[in-house]
């Protein structure tokens, strides 16, 4: 201590900035010991930074409706083609249904009862989580189907989950089903007991119903963490 005149000084001034020019010097020395960063390491984190900086989130259109969702980078849109989707509806079928409780429309001609029909289209594998090397139709590990339909005049009165379920059928024992809203609008969330599968309906205006179908599969995925990203809005 007896070399360090500045500290040693009787003048309390001079004491505390030999404190600060010694810490000073000190902090030199280091700086020469210590290795600098490593150009691996940089690389690295400039990388990821590039990464989050060019995340896109994926989009398709499906008759008139943007379907969008930042899935994760080894999503991609699929290569499949839109096609006509007409359905005939659960509960507005004919002739074992009394005129009180549901619609009937007129007999075929071979006395057959004619249903109610919802006309849409759909898009299979719209979005897929292919295997690492496999081609994207080769059983991919996660696959989104997206349809569009048209609700029938004659049903546009009804409860919006009556609607729903005339579409797509009374789910089974081991699926639940819950009511919620979608930006706004009536939709019903319907999952398989094993997580796996689901589906997201929504009356997305009063004339139409889009549905979003996530099947995770092996893939260690949540069907619902799936649908739950998505957002659809007017192309």
């Amino acid at each position: 201590m007896k070399k360090l005149p500045l500290i040693n000084s009787s003048n309390i001034l001079v004491k505390i900035i030999g404190y600060v020019v010694y810490a000073f010097l000190i902090l030199i020395v280091l700086g020469a010991i210590l290795p600098a960063p490593s150009d691996d390491n940089l690389a690295e984190a400039s990388e990821e930074d590039s990464s989050n900086a060019n995340a896109k989130t994926l989009s398709v259109v499906v008759d008139g409706w943007n379907f969008s969702a930042d899935l994760g980078d080894q999503w991609q849109v699929g290569s499949g083609e839109v096609e006509d989707d007409d359905l005939p509806g659960l509960n507005s079928r004919g002739e074992e249904y009394t005129d009180d409780l549901f619609i009937r429309q007129a007999k075929t001609t071979d006395d057959d009862p004619n249903w109610l029909n919802w006309q849409g289209v759909i898009l299979s594998g719209a979005f897929i989580l292919p295997k690492e090397g496999a081609h994207e139709w080769d059983d991919p590990l996660a696959a989104v189907e997206i349809t569009v339909h048209k609700v029938p005049e004659e049903v546009r009165d009804w409860e919006p989950y009556d609607i729903f379920i005339d579409l797509q059928g009374e789910p089974f024992k081991t699926w639940e089903t819950k009511d919620i809203k979608f930006n706004g609008r009536p939709a019903m969330v319907t999952e398989q007991g094993d997580r796996e599968h689901g589906a997201l309906d929504i009356l997305i205006t009063d004339d139409t119903v889009v549905s979003i179908y996530a099947d995770t599969k092996g893939s260690g995925l949540r069907a619902w963490d799936i649908l739950d990203k998505f957002t659809v809005t007017p192309a």
